[in-house]
């Protein structure tokens, strides 16, 4: 009964979400199957749909599970997106140092930077994808150790870490590189001889691991190169995926698989559709989230049909 109620309430808040984005499009004046059909078709067609749908789902299967082992451990992980900009700069970095690379002004011929080593691709590719995790994991661990040392709360540290990763990035890119818990919970683990402090900091550094690996996504199999500001807002869209996808890891999969959907279809709606725009794809997120944090909404009417009962031990 509990995984019948964890799959039913994301899939009211999913189909609850696609009415009243028909309703609003029916309303603007096109064909809300019409709309739907370019949506959802769109990122199945083969092979281009489906490899752009993956491709967009990649990031923020990395973040929402970023967002959801921290939120198991009683932390709210907001930091995921400097956690990641700070990973794909580190990868870069180490790609570029690690492998032979020198970067040279091309107007002057000046080396701007000489490489460390030339390392092999099969040993420069794995220390690439550990430095992204482990940057990843550092930045994310600064506020679970500000928590556990100071009992500051993570929510605002994290907020302040990605305007500081942000800013760091930007300067460093452009002046340097450029080339013209809950209380109670926390006492019994405590009587259980668990260190809460250590579990904090843990918790924030894997989560601040995971949302570093979409660094190697970025940059080992996409641009091949740091750009800063290529991050489409994940961090922040990995928090929804882990809220529709209820912190579970096949949850957090499927939610991020229809954000990609929603991504990729919301190119052709914008190009094929007469009045609607692919704005369409953040009222849709939206509504779904709305949906979704207003869960006591449809207790009411579950109860009428026995689902909200507690299963008999």
């Amino acid at each position: 009964m509990k995984l019948l109620r964890e799959i039913l309430f994301p899939l009211i808040a999913v189909i609850a979400a696609f009415i009243v984005g028909g309703i609003v499009v029916w309303i603007i004046g096109d064909s809300p199957f019409q709309t739907y059909k370019l949506l959802i078709g769109s990122a199945f067609s083969w092979p281009d749909g489906i490899g752009y749908t993956l491709f967009n789902a990649t990031p923020l299967i990395f973040t929402g599970l970023a967002v959801a082992v921290a939120f198991r451990c009683g932390l709210l992980n907001i930091g995921a997106e400097g956690q990641l900009y700070v990973a794909a700069f580190a990868t870069a970095w180490v790609g570029i140092k690690f492998g032979g690379i020198s970067i040279v002004n091309p107007g002057s011929g000046q080396v701007l930077s000489s490489p460390i080593a030339n390392l092999p691709a099969p040993v420069l590719l794995p220390l690439c994808c550990i430095v992204a995790i482990a940057a990843g994991a550092i930045w994310g661990g600064i506020p679970g150790l500000l928590k556990a040392r100071f009992g500051s709360h993570e929510v605002i540290n994290t907020i302040m870490l990605n305007f500081i990763a942000v800013a760091l990035l930007s300067y460093f890119t452009q002046y340097h590189f450029k080339i013209p818990g809950d209380a109670i919970m926390q006492t019994a683990a405590e009587y259980g001889g668990i260190s809460i402090r250590k579990q904090i900091i843990l918790a924030m550094s894997i989560s601040g691991g995971l949302a570093g690996m979409v660094g190697i996504n970025e940059v080992l199999g996409y641009r091949h190169r740091y750009y800063d500001g290529f991050s489409a807002n994940y961090g922040f869209v990995g928090i929804a995926v882990a809220l529709l996808g209820r912190n579970h890891p096949v949850g957090v999969f499927l939610a991020a698989i229809l954000f990609a959907i929603l991504l990729r279809g919301g190119i052709f709606v914008d190009a094929y559709t007469v009045h609607v725009s692919k704005d369409i794809v953040d009222m849709l997120q939206g509504i779904v989230i709305v949906f979704v944090a207003a869960e006591a909404m449809f207790r009411g009417p579950l109860k009428k049909f026995g689902l909200m009962k507690k299963a008999k031990v």
